[in-house]
């Protein structure tokens, strides 16, 4: 009888804890697809930007561009830069020399251009400060940031200038998108960032921005001032992230996203695993120092669900209703993250990137879980300086 009970007492339990966590598994799927779907109704809410034909654009505009170890990438970039079509007069181009350990300090003493300017940095250094000795010789009050390895279409400069003088935005976060590759690893890296710039694109258009690139950004120099006299983190990189939330609790609605290919910067993926997990780990330490509610809402709701479905993957070695619940939340999150990439990458002409989907969707959890929660632990390499 003794052992009878004692049976009953553990299935008991083991159902116990099987109702717990079926109920943690419905609060975290249910937050997770809410917030997606919300990223969504944001993102179809943005209506795509076209400049009329025969409309000019003079703005004034610094262009900043914070570098270190460039040079296979410098002579790409200024070519694309004088492939505008704009006025080289209202074009100024700033590259900051971040204290570069190869060849790029002598190739750019060989560049004369008329509207380009190199800053060589001898006391500070970082992407923050490089940022900021560009921004402070600036001659135009319009800045736009952008990275060496960018690549634009001619009408660039155009549209995002157009925007802004129509709109008058406090930021405005341009796309960002990955040159288009072959490469199975590219192609893959494509994807994953895609649904980040679907990400910021959606919350910005429901009117609460999370997220946002220094590889496309324009707003005004007083008041990227006004932000860095405020900001007290101390991160190596994340100006883009920061500055926006701060402009959001300041300037609230004056955040706008250009929903346009045109006004695309597509940035080179990685050719090395190791090199684009030394980024994500660098993007996820900057985690501890975020205030903003609906970012950590966002994030936590993210990196919960991963966690779930890694805890439920493991666990299922012992408990196959496990598995039937793992299984319940991939299917879950394939369904609302698709509805979501479908829109995503045919407003930005990437279709072909879907039939990697599923192969994405498998790794996911195993790759937020691990870079979640190492990117607050351990260093990372930054342009070959290392930092904890």
């Amino acid at each position: 009888m003794d052992d009878i009970e004692l049976i009953s007492d553990h299935d008991s339990i083991i159902n116990d804890i099987l109702i717990i966590i079926w109920s943690v598994i419905a609060a975290v799927t249910f937050l997770y697809i809410t917030r997606i779907i919300l990223f969504q109704a944001g993102f179809n809410r943005l209506r795509e930007y076209r400049i009329q034909p025969g409309q000019t654009v003079t703005e004034p505009v610094s262009i900043v561009v914070p570098l270190r170890n460039e040079q296979d990438n410098i002579p790409g970039l200024l070519a694309a830069l004088a492939e505008q079509e704009y006025p080289a007069s209202s074009m100024e181009i700033i590259l900051v020399n971040d204290h570069s350990v190869d060849g790029t300090h002598d190739l750019l003493k060989t560049i004369k251009k008329d509207n380009l300017l190199v800053v060589n940095m001898t006391d500070a250094a970082g992407k923050k400060e490089a940022l900021m000795a560009g921004i402070n010789m600036a001659r135009n009050h319009l800045i736009i940031t952008i990275d060496a390895d960018c690549r634009f279409g001619k009408d660039w400069l155009r549209y995002m200038a157009g925007y802004f003088k129509e709109h008058d935005p406090a930021i405005l976060i341009g796309p960002v998108t990955c040159l288009e590759s072959k490469r199975l690893l590219h192609q893959m890296q494509a994807l994953e960032f895609l649904s980040l710039i679907g990400i910021t694109a959606g919350s910005t258009g429901m009117g609460n921005p999370i997220m946002g690139n220094g590889a496309n950004l324009m707003f005004k120099k007083n008041l990227f001032y006004s932000f860095r006299s405020s900001d007290k983190t101390s991160t190596v990189s994340g100006d883009d992230v920061f500055f926006i939330l701060w402009a959001k609790k300041m300037h609230p609605g004056r955040i706008r996203f250009l929903l346009s290919t045109e006004a695309s910067a597509r940035i080179q993926t990685h050719n090395r695993l190791a090199d684009f997990l030394q980024q994500r780990l660098r993007w996820a330490s900057k985690g501890r120092y975020y205030r903003d509610r609906s970012i950590l809402t966002s994030a936590v709701t993210v990196y919960s669900f991963c966690f779930m479905q890694v805890f439920l993957l493991l666990f299922s070695l012992f408990e196959r209703d496990f598995l039937y619940a793992a299984l319940f939340m991939f299917l879950s999150k394939c369904l609302v993250d698709l509805i979501f990439m479908i829109d995503v990458t045919s407003k930005f002409r990437q279709g072909n990137l879907l039939k990697l989907f599923f192969p994405v969707q498998i790794m996911y959890p195993f790759y937020i879980f691990i870079i979640g929660t190492l990117g607050q632990f351990i260093a990372f390499k930054l342009k070959g300086r290392r930092y904890k």
